[in-house]
C-alpha cells in the first residue's frame, strides 16, 4: 500500500528558478509504462462463434439451423485467423514495451499549466475521488546541475493527469511531477507531486 506522503524536498520548488534543473535526487519508480493489452478481438470473435453454435442447437428450423452453423464455422475460421495474428503481433509488441523501458529515465518535469477537465466519483457519487486535470509540463532531461545528461533546456509536453482528489488542489502552476519519460515519444507517467512547499506526495 502506497505512504500517504513522501520525503519532503528542499529547495522547495518555489526557491527553484524556472531557468534551472532542480537539484533533487530522480524520483523513485512507482509506476512504469502499461505493457501493451492483448487484444479483445480473438476472444470476441470465439464468443460469437460459440453463440452462434448454441443457437443453433436451440432453434427447430431447419433453413435457421443451417444458416447458424454457417455462421459459427465462419466466425470460428475468423477467431483463430485474429489470434494468430495477435500471436504474430505479440513479440514485436513486447520488445518496443522492452525498449520503451530501457531507454525511459526518471525525471522532473516543472508544472506550467493546469486545468481540471475531468472527475470521477465514489461509487454513489458523494465525493470525487480522482481529478482528471490537463498539465503543460516542462521535462528536464538533467535531473541536477550535476547530472551528465543535463541540465538543458527542459522539453515542453502535454499530459493527462489523474489525481487523487485529496492532492488536486495542489496541481498548480509552478509545483513538480516526479515522472518516468520517454524522450522518443515524448511520453510520461507521473510518480509523485511535489507541492510548492516541498512536501512529496505519491500518485
Amino acid at each position: 500500500m502506497h505512504p500517504v506522503s513522501l520525503a519532503a524536498l528542499q529547495p522547495a520548488p518555489d526557491e527553484v528558478a524556472r531557468e534551472s534543473a532542480p537539484s533533487w535526487p530522480p524520483p523513485a519508480l512507482r509506476v512504469g509504462f502499461d505493457q501493451p493489452p492483448f487484444p479483445d478481438q480473438p476472444l470476441n470473435n470465439f464468443v460469437m462463434a460459440f453463440a452462434f453454435a448454441v443457437l443453433a442447437l436451440m432453434t427447430d428450423v431447419p433453413a435457421l439451423i443451417g444458416l447458424l452453423a454457417v455462421g459459427s464455422g465462419g466466425m470460428l475460421i475468423v477467431a483463430v485467423r485474429s489470434l494468430s495474428a495477435a500471436l504474430r503481433e505479440r513479440p514485436a509488441q513486447l520488445s518496443a514495451h522492452a525498449e520503451r523501458t530501457h531507454r525511459s529515465r526518471l525525471t522532473w518535469a516543472r508544472i506550467v499549466g493546469a486545468e481540471i477537465v475531468g472527475e470521477r466519483r465514489s461509487k454513489h457519487g458523494a465525493l470525487v475521488v480522482t481529478y482528471e486535470i490537463a498539465v503543460q509540463l516542462e521535462v528536464w532531461l538533467g535531473t541536477n546541475a550535476n547530472d551528465p545528461h543535463g541540465p538543458s533546456v527542459p522539453i515542453a509536453i502535454s499530459h493527462r493527469l489523474f489525481a487523487p482528489a485529496t492532492a488536486g488542489a495542489s496541481v498548480v502552476p509552478g509545483a513538480y511531477l516526479g515522472v518516468l519519460y520517454d524522450p522518443v515519444d515524448r511520453r510520461v507517467v507521473a510518480q509523485s507531486l511535489v507541492t510548492r512547499d516541498g512536501a512529496q506526495l505519491p500518485l
